[in-house]
């Protein structure tokens, strides 16, 4: 009778755990319909949906977090990815989703320790090899090119193959040419502005030219700016840009200005940035410097903002703002902004000039690999001298 009720226990467990693994892989089968149709939306939603019934099933997991690097969802995707590997930290596939995810960002080569250990665990992984070999290829420094020889040759001898294992996809897009044209109102049709903005440039550097219309009886070219600038040079985790520009001012007179900024992403989730610009022109100059504080929660990334702008060492003006930014994709995102502060004086005592006020709101639209669009809106105030609203839109090509 003892030995019934055993043999009836290791049936039951034994039935539990198969119909587990069924029940699990019926699911991720419907999942890969929608998949397989392109609709992502609708299997991020049946796969949320059987998660929150089934938290530890890692196949549902690690099929949700692909779907999200599939629809552009990178840094959600990635968190997945994190969830998983503090459950399984030896999982190659799991190291390998999560190193393809960041192969497609700007630092694709913060993936190589992934695939590193990845290779190390599973050393008969082709797709590992492959992946590890193809980012080194891509980054053009003498080092990277001669660990992705060494690599390869080793590649080729564990796997017995001839011919090289990789084809080098297609380069994308290194340069861009934008236009950006914006129409400014102030007090209220008193007076207006045009101006239409050219700008050529690559990841690494950029040109912009600049012309202003002002419309009050007559079309008149009055602004003339041009600006060049070296972008998002990567130290250590940070991000350096600087540059700077030359306005000529045909009614008024010529001035000069630089710029330069640094950002630093403190972990997976905060984000700080601080940027300084320095303006000169005949017997006036302005220096600004901005520091801002991000986080990114799942699609949201609210964010605040210190202003302090002095103007000749006897005027400065203190703001403070926020926004927050809704991202549908890594790429496309709408975001709304709003700052507050006051101008200040301090010759013999400080008195305050005027109260600032100013909102805005944004969009950007990524259509494909070569176009991208984006519109503002924004409104300012300052006290009892001005307020003006205006719409800037954008347009750009990579190619």
């Amino acid at each position: 009778m003892v030995c019934t009720k055993w043999h009836l226990a290791i049936v039951l467990f034994l039935f539990s755990l198969t119909n587990s693994v069924v029940f699990s892989t019926e699911l991720t089968d419907k999942a890969w319909q929608y998949i397989n149709q392109k609709d992502f939306s609708l299997a991020k939603k049946y796969l949320e949906e059987n998660i929150a019934l089934h938290p530890k099933d890692t196949q549902l997991k690690f099929l949700y977090a692909r779907t999200l690097s599939w629809s552009g969802e990178n840094k959600v995707a990635i968190n997945v990815f994190d969830e998983l590997l503090t459950i399984y930290p030896n999982n190659p596939d799991f190291l390998l989703s999560k190193a393809l995810v960041i192969s497609r960002s700007d630092s694709p080569k913060n993936a190589l320790p992934l695939l590193k250990t990845a290779r190390n665990i599973a050393p008969n992984y082709k797709d590992i090899w492959q992946l590890e070999i193809k980012i080194l290829e891509q980054d053009s420094s003498k080092q990277a090119q001669e660990q992705a020889g060494r690599l390869n040759e080793e590649f080729l001898k564990r796997f017995n193959l001839k011919a090289p294992p990789i084809i080098k996809s297609p380069k994308s897009p290194q340069s861009y040419f934008a236009s950006i044209f914006s129409y400014d109102n102030l007090n209220n049709n008193k007076k207006c502005w045009l101006s239409e903005k050219f700008q050529v440039g690559t990841k690494r550097n950029s040109i912009v030219y600049q012309i202003d219309f002002e419309t009050i009886s007559r079309f008149d070219i009055t602004d003339q700016n041009i600006e060049a600038s070296l972008n998002s040079i990567n130290y250590k985790n940070y991000i350096f840009s600087a540059g700077g520009g030359y306005s000529a001012k045909s009614k008024l007179f010529p001035s000069w200005s630089t710029f330069a900024s640094v950002d630093k992403m403190i972990n997976k989730s905060w984000g700080i940035n601080y940027e300084f610009r320095h303006k000169s022109y005949k017997s006036v100059t302005t220096d600004l410097n901005k520091i801002s504080f991000r986080k990114r929660i799942k699609n949201w990334e609210p964010s605040i903002t210190n202003y302090i702008t002095t103007i000749n060492q006897n005027e400065i003006t203190l703001s403070f703002g926020g926004k927050i930014s809704y991202f549908f994709t890594d790429y496309d995102f709408i975001r709304v902004q709003y700052n507050f502060g006051n101008e200040l004086e301090y010759q013999n005592k400080v008195r305050t000039i005027y109260n600032i006020k100013t909102f805005s709101i944004d969009g950007r639209k990524v259509f494909n690999q070569s176009w991208q669009s984006s519109i503002t809106y924004h409104y300012h105030i300052q006290g009892k001298a001005y307020s003006k609203h205006g719409v800037v839109i954008g347009l750009q090509y990579r190619f």
